[in-house]
């Protein structure tokens, strides 16, 4: 990551551009445990397996598939809870590399 804000005790921001030119990230630390939350940088599991695709909405869709695959290796290195806010419910996985892709694997509830 490029810089990371720590704003309040065990809450970073961390850049995610393209989607938009100001889009970041968050990483939670507490007791040992971390929650990343990817904000808009990927809006379905799909994207993970189609690495080029892009959404519409993308401000700097170059930029926004370069920021994914770097985010997924950061989700994939910390082996943190991962927040996809826009991911079928829970939202709420692991992203684990495999093979030359990356598989998302949701929490149980």
């Amino acid at each position: 990551m490029d810089y990371e804000v720590e704003f309040l005790p065990g809450f970073r921001m961390y850049p995610a551009v393209g989607h938009r030119y100001d889009h970041d990230v968050l990483k939670i630390e507490s007791s040992g445990e971390i929650l990343l939350h990817i904000a808009d940088s990927l809006l379905s599991p799909l994207f993970m397996a189609n690495r080029e695709w892009y959404f519409f909405y993308d401000d700097a869709p170059e930029k926004a598939i370069e920021t994914k695959e770097r985010l997924l290796e950061w989700c994939a290195a910390e082996k943190g809870l991962v927040f996809a806010a826009h991911f079928p419910s829970p939202g709420l996985g692991t992203v684990e590399k495999r093979d030359s892709g990356w598989q998302w694997t949701p929490v149980k509830i």
